[in-house]
Order: structure tokens, then sequence, then C-alpha cells
């Protein structure tokens, strides 16, 4: 098991229907691991934004595709924990994992993702 961030704490604003992705440079390479347990901690939003997590074989927004269900963001002194495993996902973790958020309304979040990454066989 690796310990990884995937987002340090952020603080985002987007408008309605606006589309928000992780930076490029920011991607998680996770080709040497196929299960992932992803912590989301959310201390403030508003507007109701929803967070997908996204993984692909390469960092093109083609390729990447959610790998978990769709989160819509709340505010809570507890994380919200998504279990990736491979053996039960529709869609397994890939090399590059990023976020994306969105919303129908204006919104606001500040948020950090943490996680932890397990190898084959371990």
């Amino acid at each position: 098991m690796v310990g990884k961030v995937l987002q340090e704490w952020l603080t985002v604003r987007g408008a309605a229907g606006q589309v928000l992705s992780q930076s490029h440079a920011s991607y998680l390479d996770l080709s040497d691991f196929d299960d992932v347990v992803l912590y989301l901690d959310v201390r403030e939003e508003t507007g109701s934004p929803t967070l997908t997590f996204q993984s692909g074989i390469s960092a093109d927004d083609a390729s990447l595709l959610p790998i978990a269900p769709v989160l819509t963001l709340a505010a809570s002194s507890a994380p919200v924990v998504t279990r990736v495993l491979a053996a039960y996902s529709a869609t397994p973790l890939a090399r590059f994992l990023r976020w994306q958020l969105t919303s129908a309304s204006a919104w606001d979040a500040t948020f950090r993702i943490t996680l932890a990454a397990y190898a084959p066989g371990v």
C-alpha cells in the first residue's frame, strides 16, 4: 500500500455548467497499481458541485473515463471514502488518475483528495 495526494487543499469557483478538470501536470501515474481507495475531504461548498474520478491509459481527455459513481460535494468533518477495486469495478483503474468538477449552477468548493493505492498481489 502506498499513500499519495491527488489534490492538496484547493478552493475553486465555477460558473453554471462550467467543467473544471485537474491540471494535466497534477494527474497521478498509477501504472503500478490496480486498486485504489480515495478520500475526499470537503470543508466548504456552495451550489452543489459534483466530482468525478476519472482514469485512462493516456492523459488525453478522450481516454479518461469515470471509475466511480459521481459524488455531490458536501462539507463534512469526515472524508467520503470511494473504493475502486479491479475485481469489482466496471471501469478499472488505468494508468492516469484525475478529478473533474461541474455544477448546474454557480459553485465553489474547498477540498482535498488523498488516496491509498495497492499493487497487484499485495
